[in-house]
């Protein structure tokens, strides 16, 4: 559990009090469960997705919150409270397809084989000369951005309780680059014009 004292961020009007944050147990899957069905049934993406996809509904979220509580391995909820109760909500998937009923296979090698950072620099020099913008640091120091970025991922990923000693594993660069796709098609949505 970690406590989070926003007392500055209360001065200045952003939040007050006092934010607990935690995995979701077993005695808060009602609280996730109302939470995460009040954003579902609201969020853009989600609802445009679902109609490709699939949705299940009430028994696909009450299934999915289940699955996170038997088998953590493949996942988790981080849940966090101020004085109200719920004040956010956070799944973390590890190996779960949004595709209706599937559960994706293990992929074991991600977890085993090490990245091969001598590839990187050549890769990036690659794409450069095809016009892909990198800037000028990237550029030098491909590799070792690289390596700071997995060590950074890894840091995170043992602070949400998973295993150490994976900065060199092929999973953390599977993860950063999820989480970059991301955070481009946010900043896409997000720039007037931006594609869609």
């Amino acid at each position: 559990m970690r406590r989070l004292d926003y007392s500055i961020c209360e001065r200045y009007g952003i939040i007050g009090g006092v934010i607990t944050c935690r995995k979701m147990n077993a005695t808060e899957v009602h609280d996730a469960f109302h939470m995460l069905s009040d954003f579902l049934t609201a969020d853009e993406h989600y609802l445009a997705s679902s109609q490709a996809y699939g949705d299940l509904g009430v028994a696909g979220l009450n299934n999915a919150l289940d699955l996170f509580l038997e088998h953590p391995e493949l996942g988790f909820v981080w849940m966090a409270y101020d004085e109200n109760g719920v004040a956010g909500i956070c799944v973390v998937c590890y190996a779960i397809s949004t595709s209706m009923g599937s559960v994706m296979p293990s992929y074991p090698h991600l977890l085993s084989n090490d990245i091969p950072w001598e590839v990187i620099q050549p890769r990036v020099n690659v794409m450069a000369m095809l016009n892909v913008p990198y800037d000028a640091q990237a550029l030098a120091h491909a590799d070792s951005l690289a390596m700071q970025q997995a060590e950074a991922v890894a840091r995170t990923l043992v602070a949400a309780g998973g295993p150490k000693g994976m900065e060199t594993k092929e999973v953390i660069a599977l993860i950063a680059y999820l989480q970059r796709l991301g955070r481009d098609i946010q900043l896409a949505q997000d720039t007037p014009g931006g594609a869609r």
